[in-house]
């Protein structure tokens, strides 16, 4: 199948990776959500916010905190917080290990997924994926209008609506490998055999007190492990706070040459790498909602980097993701002049990029700071409780 981008006078080509000052937007499409925080910037990039607002987490004694907490969230649906018809199933084997170790390529099940989907691949051409690459390079390819139907056409150009379609119909298993306690709560290793992706691997931080708990599904950025995100980007924290936070353990997420291999081959055959980890956060989102602790309809999703980029795609898939924390934006063309190709590289999404993060237009609600969210947690914290603990 010949698939071709459109030609002419580009506008607009590339977008920052953040913006350049501290910003909290909260957007909705909920009646109960609609919030409006009132954050004061300093215009000066990395100047940090205004008085009244929280720069760090030394300063948490002054933030005013959620407008709700744990206890204002509604009982589950029914009095049961399984969402029915999903068909997970939970239990534990201590003797099973992780198949990837921090090191390794791990690109073995996203390989093997190129010959199990292989009835659903819509190729390019010889030379097409590279002419494509080389006309948003040279600034020949406009970008859209706004599309009626943007959540349609990310499906589309992810490559990967048979996946979608059948998640919540298929049959999964999690098991629990190994854990930890900790005095705000427990965190819990697990590993999901999934027949597209092979064994996914998550860890699952609960806090202590009395369920139900909303949720967070979170993706790490490159180079970082889930210790990583647990300790840098909060996880720990958040999960003491109240929520039940899902962190997936990334494969061939390495930057450089494997993950860029695997790009352009699953790119080749009409696929996505960055749509697979998608895939990953609605994978967790569905266990998730099928957790006997965690409220099935109070999920939200979070990354960091590269993981922004994946919870914001989720969000535009998955309306029941009640809002989503990014510290970084893409045009969806990320080519290196060494001819590293990262797993944000989707040429058929570029002519879109400025309508996936236009979250006015689309109504996502968003928490949005710089890059490594130099905000601290505390405002992370009052957006997601803002969200999710609504009563």
């Amino acid at each position: 199948m010949a698939r071709t981008l459109p030609q002419g006078g580009a506008a607009g080509l590339g977008i920052p990776g953040a913006p350049g000052w501290y910003l909290e937007r909260v957007r909705t499409r909920r009646p109960w959500l609609l919030v409006l925080l009132l954050v004061g910037c300093d215009p000066a990039p990395g100047a940090g916010f205004s008085a009244g607002t929280v720069a760090d987490d030394d300063d948490a004694a002054e933030d005013p905190g959620p407008l709700w907490t744990p206890d204002d969230l509604p009982p589950c649906p029914q009095g049961d917080c399984v969402e029915p018809g999903l068909g997970v199933t939970w239990s534990s084997d201590s003797g099973r290990e992780a198949p990837c170790r921090e090191g390794d390529a791990c690109d073995e099940d996203y390989r093997a997924f190129l010959l199990a989907a292989a009835a659903f691949s819509e190729p390019w051409g010889p030379g097409e994926l590279a002419a494509a690459v080389a006309a948003i390079e040279a600034g020949e390819v406009p970008l859209e209008g706004p599309p009626q139907d943007l959540d349609a056409r990310v499906r589309e150009a992810l490559g990967l609506s048979f996946l979608f379609g059948g998640l919540d119909s298929a049959d999964h298993n999690a098991v629990e490998i190994g854990g930890e306690s900790h005095s705000w709560g427990t965190a819990t290793q697990w590993l999901v055999d999934d027949p597209w992706v092979g064994e996914f691997e998550f860890w699952l931080l609960m806090p202590g007190g009395e369920a139900p708990f909303a949720g967070v599904v979170a993706y790490p950025g490159h180079g970082e492990t889930v210790l990583d995100h647990r300790q840098v980007r909060f996880g720990d924290q958040l999960a003491a706070a109240g929520f039940a936070i899902a962190v997936a353990s990334p494969r061939a997420y390495d930057a450089w040459t494997v993950e860029s291999a695997l790009t352009q081959d699953l790119l080749q055959d009409g696929f996505s790498l960055l749509g697979l980890r998608v895939y990953e956060l609605l994978l967790m989102h569905k266990l998730l909602r099928a957790h006997p602790q965690v409220h099935p309809t109070r999920i939200a999703t979070m990354g960091h980097s590269g993981g922004s980029l994946g919870a914001v795609l989720a969000s535009h898939l998955e309306p029941e993701l009640v809002g989503v924390v990014l510290d970084l934006r893409s045009d969806f063309h990320n080519v290196s002049n060494k001819g590293i190709w990262l797993d944000e590289t989707i040429p058929e999404l570029f002519p879109l990029h400025e309508h996936v993060f236009d979250f006015d237009r689309y109504a996502l609600a968003t928490y949005e700071d710089d890059y490594g969210f130099p905000a601290g947690r505390s405002p992370i914290e009052r957006s997601l409780g803002d969200w999710l603990w609504a009563p």
